[in-house]
Order: structure tokens, then sequence, then C-alpha cells
């Protein structure tokens, strides 16, 4: 995409100015140009930690229009609704719109200038989209101005949720208007509903979004405790536990970690990265799950995302803020689930607690 090639010309040019001052003795100079150049360069990312990789997608047309892609989506209910025809800046002709959210989300398709793509992303600039029917301004009557908006933990959980959401969206429409375009005649298929659950430090409890509770966790790093309770903090629900630590109690996680399910050994969980991404397989004497890192969702503060499949079946999501600044509470960490499959709360609740411990956000 053009905005990384800048970054990366930038950041290399930055770079390579600044080898050549320390090369005449100008340290100072030389020392802030790398600087400067290694910046850039992290702020366009490569490959999959590319923070716009998460958010804008493009597929080849072959011939299909926007209106062919709408007539095939345009029933199809989303986490951020059913898609709409608007227009968005920049871009000609009509778009494909979803959203917004109350958190002014949307997700545009749009037909680029030059290049016969569909250019397909995640956008929170709500003058950005523009109505074709007067109908459609009622859509945005919802919208919240965020810098007027109260942050308690049942708002940012929403929050996030729908950041997280519209990043696996983008994934759905890639692979759905992939198919269109090498001729697939089959129906579209409906991206996972799925229930959002919160826990952060302040009491530790797991609450749905209307402060139902469901258990409550423990997370010390030293010596490790990644602990979950029932809600009534009487009965050990799940625990895991290091196989190995070091004289000063750090774990040591290559020797793998045993999870426990009500006291008895329920699976054994190991560390090993899967496509260059930060993974953990949980093995049970059935079945796997494996938790598997993805770019960290910045839009959302967000500094640790993993998914959670079951047999390859992605089961729920989860996501973890070191530091967030309630009105109420103060400055707590959080723990989010997205639940596609409720079935297994009690053990996304135990991973994301585990995670949140083992990468050193709980002290």
């Amino acid at each position: 995409m053009k905005q990384d090639k800048f970054f990366t010309i930038i950041g290399w040019f930055c770079g390579f100015c600044g080898v050549m001052e320390l090369v005449i003795g100008k340290m100072i100079v030389g020392g802030a140009l790398i600087g400067i150049g290694a910046v850039m360069l992290f702020v366009r990312g490569s490959g999959k930690s590319n923070q716009r990789s998460l958010y804008e997608k493009i597929v080849k047309t072959n011939g299909l229009t926007i209106e062919d892609v709408y007539d095939k989506i345009k029933t199809v209910n989303t986490p951020l609704g059913k898609a709409w025809l608007g227009e968005h800046e920049g871009f000609p002709g009509k778009s494909i719109i979803y959203g917004p959210t109350q958190y002014n989300d949307m997700i545009t398709i749009s037909m680029d200038k030059k290049k016969p793509e569909f250019n397909m992303r995640h956008i929170n600039k709500l003058e950005n989209v523009r109505t074709l029917d007067a109908e459609d301004d009622k859509r945005f009557d919802h919208c919240l101005n965020l810098t007027e908006t109260k942050v308690t933990p049942k708002a940012y959980a929403e929050f996030v949720s729908f950041k997280i959401a519209s990043v696996v969206m983008l994934n759905w429409l890639v692979g759905e208007i992939t198919k269109m375009t090498q001729g697939s005649t089959d129906k579209v298929g409906k991206p996972g509903k799925y229930k959002v659950y919160q826990c952060n430090s302040s009491d530790r409890y797991v609450k749905d979004m209307k402060g139902n509770c469901y258990m409550r966790v423990i997370g010390e790093y030293r010596p490790f405790r990644a602990m979950v309770f029932d809600a009534d903090d009487e009965e050990e629900l799940m625990n895991v536990v290091p196989r190995k630590c070091d004289r000063k109690n750090q774990v040591i996680d290559s020797y793998g970690f045993d999870m426990y399910y009500e006291g008895e050994q329920y699976a054994t969980v190991v560390r090993k990265a899967i496509d260059g991404h930060d993974a953990f397989r949980i093995n049970t004497d059935d079945e796997e799950f494996k938790v598997i890192s993805f770019a960290a969702v910045q839009r959302a503060n967000v500094k640790s995302n993993y998914y959670i499949y079951r047999n390859d079946e992605l089961k729920a999501i989860v996501a973890g803020i070191p530091n967030i600044q309630f009105e109420d509470l103060g400055q707590c960490r959080q723990q989010i689930i997205m639940s596609y499959d409720d079935d297994y709360l009690v053990l996304y609740a135990s991973i994301v607690n585990f995670l949140m411990t083992l990468n050193n956000f709980i002290k």
C-alpha cells in the first residue's frame, strides 16, 4: 500500500543517513536519525504485523462491481449490522457500508480509483461517509461523542469488542468476496455471533454486559498463580501451573504447564509459535485447543490478543489491556472475552488470565 511504501523509504533513508553521520563522528545526529528510521519502520510494520494489514484489505475484482457484491451480502447480518450503499470520500462511485456502531466503527468496501480492486477498510471518521438516501441519515443518530463518553469497564469492553470484531469481519469479507470473484455460486456464509465478557483488576470478577458475575480470577506473576474460582470465590475451577521455575520463582515456560479443572489434571499447555505468531497448544485427552496471537489492536489500546481454536474452529477471542483509566475505579487492567461458544467459558477465562499473568502484565 502507498503509505507502507512511504514509511519504508523514509525509514531506510533515515537509517542510512544515520549510519553515515556515525561514520563521520556525529554520534548524536546519527543516533537520532537511526531512531527516527526505526520508528518509521515500526509504524509501517511488515506482513502480518502491519497495523494497516489488520484494518485494510485488497481483493481483485475480476470483473465484479460493487453492486454485484452488494446484491449477495445485503441480507447477511453482522456485528456491524447489515450492509447499505453510500459514498466513501476518496473513492469513486458507490461504496458498501457496514455500521456505524455507537463507537463510530464502520467497514467500507469501495472500488480503487486506478486498479480493478476492491478496497475494504475499517474506519471511524464519520465525516468520510455520505448517505445516498435521507432515510440512511438516522443510522448515525446513536453514534457517541467519544471524547465525552464516560470510560467504564462495560463501555470499554464494548468499544474493544467492536474493534476486534471489525478485524474478524474484514477477514470474513476477504474470504467471501474472493469466492465471488472466482465464480462461486455458494450462499454467502455468516460471521459468527459472540457474547462479550469483561474482567478488571478492581474486583477480578468475570461479568457479562448486564453485570452478571460468572467467576473470579487470581493472577500473580511471582510466585506464579493463574487461577479461576466460582463467583462465590469458594470453589477452584481452573488452575494453570508451570512445570518449572528458576531460583527466583521466574517461570521457565519452555518446560510447559499443566492445567487443572476442579482439582483434576485437564490438559497440558505448550508454548510454540505458529506461522510466526506467539501461540500455545492446549491438549486434553480428547481434543486440542490452539491459542494464537495476532497483531495488537492498537486502535483499542489492546496489547495482548489471541484467537482460541478448538480443533481448528474459532471458539473465542481474548484480549488484555494492561493499563486503562476508568473514571470511577482509577487505573486498572482489563481482560475481555468474545465468546462464540459459552460451553468453554471457564476455559477462556483461564486462558486470558494465564496469558496476562505470563506476559507479566500482572505483577
